[in-house]
């Protein structure tokens, strides 16, 4: 029936259950997530063999006692029971999707310090290596468009050097 997309599922959840994170689109999955993920698509693969053998098999008790042909037998069960791989499949993937959404973690991104927030120790060489005078931190030229907390960052580190 539909035992390669079965085993096409299964061979996704082993590759997740391997990885330590996944990124997906501007995030990340990580370890538990992924594993459960995986696990969950593994685990798919026998409980819908299971199930095929289970009503199949009591699909041929039931026709032999009734004296059918084993091939008319056999139609009939693929006939009636079609879904049965699909659903399986299908509600394993669901349910992976769920630990997938659940797990799932925004990536931030941390800009980099701005070029002047160097430290006052680099700065203090690169006017020496510049043969230039040493004025002090206030000597730091301000922008007056500067946000209020870049100035408050800059007063802290200020008011840090003084004590």
């Amino acid at each position: 029936m539909m035992c390669v997309l079965e085993i096409l599922v299964c061979m996704a959840g082993c590759w997740l259950m391997t990885r330590k994170f996944v990124r997906l689109g501007n995030g990340e999955l990580r370890a538990p997530s992924t594993t459960f993920a995986g696990l969950i698509l593994v685990l798919q693969l026998p409980i819908a063999l299971g199930a095929g053998l289970a009503i199949g098999g009591a699909e041929g008790i039931k026709a032999s006692r009734l004296g059918e042909d084993a091939g008319a037998a056999q139609a009939r069960f693929a006939k009636n029971y079609w879904w049965l791989d699909l659903a399986v499949c299908g509600s394993a993937a669901a349910l992976a999707g769920m630990v997938v959404l659940v797990g799932w973690k925004e990536i931030v991104y941390i800009p980099p310090p701005p070029d002047e927030a160097i430290g006052i120790t680099d700065l203090r060489n690169k006017l020496n290596e510049l043969d230039l005078p040493w004025e002090g931190p206030e000597a730091i030229p301000r922008d007056p468009n500067e946000p209020l907390s870049e100035m408050v960052i800059r007063e802290s580190r200020r008011s840090s050097l003084r004590s």
